[in-house]
């Protein structure tokens, strides 16, 4: 036995090689996919929908954003409504946004205007969670942490049933893990009760600063191929049955799941998908040389290169401030100044981007956070939690563009027509993707529950 192998155990040595980013080692993931799909009953005919769609950008404005600041303006309410912001024209004639989304009311005509979506959370977590899931927190409240009965994330349900064609992971999550701040994280971000086989591949990091590389997608700078190549060797012997390093490393032998392990972490195909760096600099400038901006140029990247789905979450400067959308105070000053910058500029190359590779027509792009804001401007000058009415964007794959669906009231509090749940917003997707969403899967006592009791938004489609 080699000293390299001497007292490591099998996984130890997965780790090792690099394989380790999916939480468990890759290949028992893959192994544990495999056994899903292959045994678990109840899941009726996925098969159904619309269909058009490949992959799924997810943009979440973790904190919530205004509404009636962003995508719904209301220039004739009383002032304490209005606020400070006023509407500009888009290339859409009869719609207009808010005047410091100068970029994006240039590609209006690429996307749908919702003004009616609804649900009755006020709370940060159990409102994300049903945005992300399509389902209802079974106990609404603040600081709910991830549990193994949780529904299971959108993006989750699209991995099991419609897995890339490509070595490249099924979902991923960037550009860092969706918390409270100082506090849990959000449930609704994972597999679920599905099984973590079927989590996210998760980025913690920013593709914007120099030399990033995105962990365990790459051999460590310590493993050069020729290293990496004996590793290979050392796990072979193991599985060859070698009785001295099966009496010293714990596990069974190599098979189909190491060896799709060792693709995906060898494929081309999956570093060049993940080398934000690779593009041209005027490409990046384009979606903006900050940490959101070049996130949504990796999900631009990633289904490009045939990942189905990839959530963005928003980020934060600091771990223990809210830098997020949650603007209790100083709301204009810091939507004006911070928060909108940071995604008119991406938000819109990125429309034009997948428009010029002629990716819009078969990725459907969501923007969306928890919920919208109150009607009325608070006393610290800002607003606060307001389920009872938001806005979201859709984009792709058959959405047609240069719409607005549903309206809100005078005040923006409470919808007016057209109101859209979660529920139907994942049913949305479901429906573009192909994937029936009355499907049934089974939680881990085996009851059955449909991908989501929303009904699909089939006026959006030209």
């Amino acid at each position: 036995m080699t000293g390299e192998a001497r007292g490591y155990s099998r996984r130890r040595l997965l780790r090792m090689a690099g394989l380790g980013g999916f939480g468990l080692a890759l290949p028992d993931l893959l192994r544990l996919r495999a056994a899903s799909a292959a045994s678990m009953p109840g899941n009726g005919r996925p098969d159904g929908g619309f269909g058009r769609a490949k992959s799924v950008i997810m943009l979440f404005m973790s904190g919530g954003p205004a509404h009636q600041d962003t995508f719904d303006l209301k220039p004739d309410a009383p002032a304490e409504v209005r606020g400070e912001f006023k509407p500009i024209k888009t290339n859409v004639p009869g719609i207009e946004i808010c005047e410091h989304f100068p970029r994006l009311a240039q590609v209006a005509d690429k996307y749908a205007i919702l003004r009616a979506v609804t649900h009755p959370g006020i709370d940060h977590s159990t409102s994300a969670y049903e945005m992300l899931t399509g389902r209802r927190h079974p106990q609404p409240g603040e600081r709910r942490e991830p549990g193994p009965d949780d529904f299971p994330h959108i993006g989750a349900v699209v991995s099991r049933f419609r897995p890339p064609q490509r070595p490249v992971p099924p979902f991923v999550a960037l550009p860092e893990r969706f918390y409270i701040t100082n506090g849990p994280d959000i449930p609704g971000q994972t597999g679920g009760f599905m099984g973590r086989q079927y989590d996210p591949f998760r980025i913690n990091g920013d593709f914007s600063q120099p030399g990033f590389r995105v962990p365990d997608v790459a051999l460590p700078n310590a493993v050069d191929g020729a290293r990496f190549s004996r590793r290979q060797a050392l796990l072979g012997r193991v599985s060859s049955g070698d009785a001295h390093l099966a009496d010293t490393l714990c596990g069974a032998g190599r098979d189909a799941y190491y060896e799709r392990a060792l693709s995906l972490l060898t494929s081309p195909e999956t570093h060049r998908a993940f080398d934000v760096a690779a593009e041209p600099a005027t490409v990046r400038e384009a979606y903006g040389m900050h940490r959101h901006g070049q996130a949504v140029l990796a999900a631009r990247r990633l289904v490009e290169a045939g990942v189905p789905f990839v959530s963005v979450y928003w980020h934060r400067e600091k771990p223990d401030i809210d830098t997020t959308w949650d603007t209790h105070a100083n709301n204009f000053p810091e939507m004006k100044n911070r928060l909108m910058p940071q995604v008119d500029q991406p938000h819109a190359a990125l429309f034009r981007d997948l428009e010029d590779r002629g990716l819009l027509d078969s990725t459907l792009v969501i923007w969306v956070g928890e919920f919208g804001r109150t009607p009325r401007i608070n006393a610290a000058g800002g607003r606060d939690h307001w389920g009872f009415c938001g806005a979201a964007l859709l984009a792709g794959a058959g959405i047609r563009g240069g719409q607005v669906y549903g309206s809100s009231d005078v005040t923006a509090a409470y919808p007016a027509s057209d109101p859209v749940t979660p529920a139907d917003l994942a049913a949305t997707i479901y429906h573009a993707l192909g994937i029936t969403p009355a499907v049934e899967i089974l939680d881990r006592l085996h009851r059955p529950h449909p991908l989501t009791e929303g009904s699909p938004l089939l006026k959006l489609y030209g």
